[in-house]
């Protein structure tokens, strides 16, 4: 994997905590502006959302009404702000062994179970899954790409 090969570089234990920025990190360290941000975000959505429809069959087949799957996706980005996807990952790992993930992963988390609660609890209630009141560092974009 990707962090396998860094991890074989001399100077990774030195370095680890510079070799990932989260895109938020970008724009609160300055090194993009509020627009540059919205573009690299908008622009990762787009790719996301191209993906997501290209393998929707694949993704919702067999999935009934109790599927659910914790993905990750990696992007780099050029100079004009343009993402390009580098990977998507079904079973990211969920380790604590840098500056990124011991911030992010447990948020992740949280969140992740809070979500999955809300809707066990609405489905149980007969209620529409369309808003959530737990998505607060979330943003739903999916359902809109399969549509």
């Amino acid at each position: 994997s990707n962090i396998a090969q860094q991890r074989t570089h001399p100077r990774y234990a030195e370095l680890q905590d510079q070799l990932k920025i989260t895109v938020e990190g970008l724009l609160t360290e300055g090194h993009l502006t509020q627009d540059q941000y919205t573009s690299l975000m908008d622009s990762m959505k787009a790719t996301l959302r191209a993906v997501i429809l290209s393998k929707r069959h694949e993704l919702l087949k067999d999935a009934g009404n109790s599927r659910f799957q914790l993905m990750a996706a990696d992007f780099i980005s050029d100079t004009s702000y343009t993402a390009y996807l580098l990977e998507i990952q079904t079973g990211p790992a969920l380790s604590h062994d840098d500056r990124i993930s011991r911030v992010h992963i447990p948020l992740l988390l949280n969140d992740t179970l809070s979500i999955a609660y809300e809707v066990l609890h609405k489905k149980v209630n007969g209620e529409s899954l369309m808003a959530f009141g737990t998505q607060s560092r979330f943003e739903m974009f999916i359902n809109d790409a399969l549509r």
